[in-house]
Order: C-alpha cells, then sequence, then structure tokens
C-alpha cells in the first residue's frame, strides 16, 4: 500500500492531473488563481483557445515552465502583478509571462 502510494504521488507530481480535467488553459488560470493566493501577487491569464492541439507531454512541459517562472518571480523580481499569455495557431504556441519587478 505504501508502495501505491508513493507512486501515485510521484505521478501525480509528474502530470498535475488538472492538465487532463481542465485542459492546458484551465490548469494554468488555476495555477495562476493558487499563485496569488500563495504569494498575494495578481497574476492574470489570458488565451485565445481553450483547447489545444498539443501533445500532453508538450502541455505537461510548458506547465511546469509557467511554475518554474513564477517562482522565479516571486524570488527574484519581486512583482506585484503577472500576466501570462497563451497564443496558439496553426502552426505555432507561445506561452508569454510578463511581471512589473525588477529585471
Amino acid at each position: 500500500d505504501l508502495g501505491i502510494a508513493t507512486v501515485k504521488r510521484i505521478s501525480t507530481r509528474l502530470r498535475p492531473a488538472t492538465l487532463d480535467h481542465l485542459g492546458l488553459a484551465e490548469a494554468i488560470r488555476w495555477e495562476a488563481l493558487t499563485f496569488k493566493a500563495r504569494t498575494g501577487v495578481r497574476c492574470q491569464v489570458r488565451a485565445n483557445r481553450q483547447h489545444t492541439r498539443l501533445t500532453a507531454e508538450q502541455q505537461t512541459a510548458l506547465f511546469r515552465i509557467l511554475q518554474e517562472a513564477l517562482t522565479n518571480v516571486v524570488r527574484h523580481a519581486h512583482a506585484s502583478s503577472v500576466q501570462v499569455t497563451l497564443k496558439e495557431d496553426d502552426r505555432t504556441f507561445e506561452l508569454r509571462i510578463r511581471d512589473n519587478g525588477r529585471g
């Protein structure tokens, strides 16, 4: 039982369940809300599509990049607000993270 619980915990960390249940845009919105609740930093998310054509692996990578960027905002930028933009067209996907902090 302990082994199964450990594997479940590790697999959850590898691919957040919110990606499977909500999709990338909504999972990022949820992460922004929890980020604001945890840090007090406003975080606005804009997306031009609700559903993406990215693979599960690509979505996981982008979600992890977002998490690391938000961590860096708190550690280094000391910003009071962050804007996250998701923009996808037929050929490209852009994740843009901007803050009003230093650096």
